[in-house]
């Protein structure tokens, strides 16, 4: 006897196969469902590596801080814009509600540009930074990541996102009340800051930066907010030595890099302007003994260890590694003024040592004569004001100067930032602590051959195999219905 259609609908392969379906149905409902609900949650997870997603700690404390109307203009056409940067400036937005977004079509509006293009030719995809007409800061698309030659195909190549680390420098330098002056000591045979390629980068962290001849100047000029003293090969001169206390004596910032390969035998001046500020210079080479604290297997290549410090805890919370070459060691000196705050910057560990006969060593061995450590790389100082109102004396002092050689810029990320940091601690600039670029290359997963097989024989054998077990299991399951 043939079965009728409506038969069919009652037999229990069909109940079964229906509520299958509606099983199956209901499932992608919920799916969907879900993938609806939390679209519309504002919270993302950035799990990249560098954190290219989020914005540091420093650029929330100052768009916490904002409070003029700050817009940020992408020059672009709609939908062009980078996703990238323009993940960046969503974050910005969304951080403070005086960040406003724009986005201006160079072709439709030819002219927009003019207003803002003092300062050079504007290129689709550059940035505007403004609070008004007068005053703002314009970003080239190129300077909104850092580029490296490839020395195989000697081609540029991108290595880093730096929108974030340029567009704080615009919003620092349009809502500040003044730019800070730094100059440059030259004379002495010391180095200026095109020796280490920091020119552009201290500028664009709104410095001015001008050159200081002490003997044709005759004192530190009135506008200089820091002075800079980089690696003087020779000693200063009295007259110019006393330039610089009295500088220091009316509430002077001075940064001094030393260093041990550079400075004369004697410098009597030099160091007798430091003694002022409770410090002497040990001339000595600081070896460290501990292997996780120095690098490329040259015990004088220093990893030295973060202090507490507004300087350096920056650096320390973002984990950026600080390379610190061809040290000697300062000290603090046991007769100094009362007044003084010495705070140490970088140290090395208990197991290191400094090489005293430096010059004619053939070793990194410990000798005999050796002084044990650990050492301070780095003091900050501060000599506070005897009058209300006036400005307290401070001081960076830096036991090398070589950690800003541009090759070790390129290696150790906090290499350049220390250096910021310090002059940002000097010249009391809130907020304007420098944030570094965010890496952009890619590594390989590397395992080793026990893993490799493991893995393969999970993808190639045990998950098809589940996979034909389950639907052989269904299959025999219905066959019985």
């Amino acid at each position: 006897m043939k079965k009728t259609i409506l038969d069919s609908l009652k037999s229990r392969k069909f109940r079964f196969g229906g509520y299958a379906t509606l099983l199956a149905v209901a499932a992608l409902a919920i799916v969907v469902g879900v993938n609806l609900v939390v679209d519309q949650i504002p919270v993302k997870l950035d799990m990249t590596q560098e954190r290219l997603y989020s914005l540091s700690d420093q650029t929330k404390k100052l768009l916490g801080g904002l409070s003029v109307d700050v817009t940020i203009t992408t020059l672009s056409r709609p939908g062009a814009e980078d996703k990238l940067v323009k993940e960046v400036l969503d974050r910005m937005a969304a951080a403070s509600r005086h960040i406003r977004l724009e986005t201006v079509d160079p072709e439709t509006n030819p002219g927009w540009a003019k207003t803002y293009s003092k300062t050079g030719e504007l290129r689709e995809s550059s940035l505007v930074v403004a609070v008004s007409e007068t005053k703002y800061k314009t970003i080239d698309r190129y300077d909104l990541y850092n580029y490296q030659m490839n020395q195989q195909t000697y081609q540029n190549e991108v290595t880093s996102l730096a929108a974030e680390q340029r567009l704080l420098s615009a919003l620092q330098y349009v809502t500040a009340a003044k730019n800070v002056t730094v100059y440059v000591v030259k004379g002495y045979d010391a180095e200026g800051l095109t020796d280490y390629g920091l020119t552009s980068t201290v500028e664009g962290q709104n410095y001015v930066v001008k050159e200081l001849d002490l003997i044709a100047a005759g004192s530190v000029p009135a506008d200089a907010d820091v002075v800079l003293l980089a690696s003087p090969r020779l000693d200063l001169s009295a007259a110019d030595a006393d330039h610089l206390r009295a500088y220091l004596a009316g509430g002077g910032r001075l940064m001094v890099l030393l260093d041990l390969a550079r400075l004369a035998e004697r410098a009597p001046q030099l160091e007798e302007l430091l003694g002022n500020y409770g410090l002497g210079v040990q001339r000595l080479l600081v070896i460290e003994g501990d292997t996780n604290r120095y690098a490329y297997s040259r015990p004088f290549y220093l990893l030295p260890k973060y202090e507490y410090h507004d300087i350096v805890s920056p650096l320390s919370s973002a984990d950026l590694p600080l390379l610190v070459p061809g040290a000697m060691a300062l000290k603090v000196l046991a007769l100094k003024k009362r007044a003084l705050t010495i705070e140490a910057l970088l140290s090395t560990s208990e197991n290191s040592w400094g090489k005293m006969n430096y010059s004619t060593a053939t070793s990194t061995t410990k000798d005999a004569g050796d002084v044990e450590g650990p050492f301070t790389l780095a003091y900050a100082v501060t000599d506070p004001a005897q009058t209300t109102g006036a400005r307290d004396t401070k001081l960076v002092v830096v036991s090398s100067s070589s950690f800003l050689q541009s090759a070790l810029q390129q290696v150790a990320a906090g290499n350049a930032d220390f250096f910021l940091n310090s002059l940002s601690w000097l010249s009391e600039k809130k907020g304007d602590i420098s944030v570094s670029a965010k890496s952009l290359q890619s590594y390989p997963l590397r395992i080793n051959t026990l893993w490799g097989l493991i893995l393969s024989a999970v993808v190639v054998l045990l998950i098809p195999l589940g996979v034909l077990g389950a639907g052989l299991g269904v299959w025999l399951h219905r066959r019985h219905l």
